[in-house]
């Protein structure tokens, strides 16, 4: 446990979302509110989507960048980042991964908080990541069970908490979402 301790610390992870892994063995919130879409779940979806930027576009050409966004997606965090007075970029800035990893970011808080007004504080990772790979409403389809997802997505979802704690071979803390801000 001290080297997952320590992989979580690395990664920006607060005390108390360790102790809220180790008490239940799933990367949920903790009850103080805090989201849970940090710079390593984001980088950890970059690594599950397109092996960290080896392969940008997806879906049949429907997804494109590190983090395989759809339009529609791009669409809806443009709409969040307008309402929240953010900057906002349109879909050709997708395979440009400055860009994207904050757009990745953005569309996972969304996901976020759409599963915590459907589910109330029960919310994990896995859940979050499950709703931005399948789309929120086909996973509310499934009753919000990553069971019900196709298998390449239970597969990523296992591999999630993995990614999230353990930092790539010479990771540095992003700041890059800080600039584009």
């Amino acid at each position: 446990p001290v080297d997952l301790i320590v992989g979580f610390a690395y990664r920006g992870l607060s005390l108390p979302f360790i102790c809220a892994f180790l008490a239940t063995g799933t990367l949920a919130l903790p009850a103080s509110g805090e989201t849970m879409v940090t710079d390593a779940f984001v980088e950890a979806v970059a690594q599950i989507e397109s092996s960290g930027g080896r392969f940008t576009i997806g879906d049949g050409g429907k997804a494109i960048g590190w983090w395989q966004m759809h339009e529609r997606a791009w669409r809806d965090t443009s709409d969040f980042r307008k309402r929240q007075g953010l900057p906002v970029w349109s879909y050709r800035h997708a395979p440009n991964p400055k860009v994207s990893k904050v757009y990745a970011r953005d569309y996972l808080i969304i996901m976020e908080k759409q599963l915590r007004h459907a589910l109330g504080p029960n919310v994990t990772v896995e859940m979050i990541y499950a709703a931005y790979n399948v789309g929120f409403s086909r996973f509310q389809s499934l009753r919000f069970l990553i069971r019900n997802t196709p298998a390449t997505t239970q597969a990523a979802c296992a591999r999630l908490g993995e990614l999230i704690a353990t930092p790539p071979n010479g990771a540095k803390k992003s700041t890059e979402l800080a600039k584009l801000e």
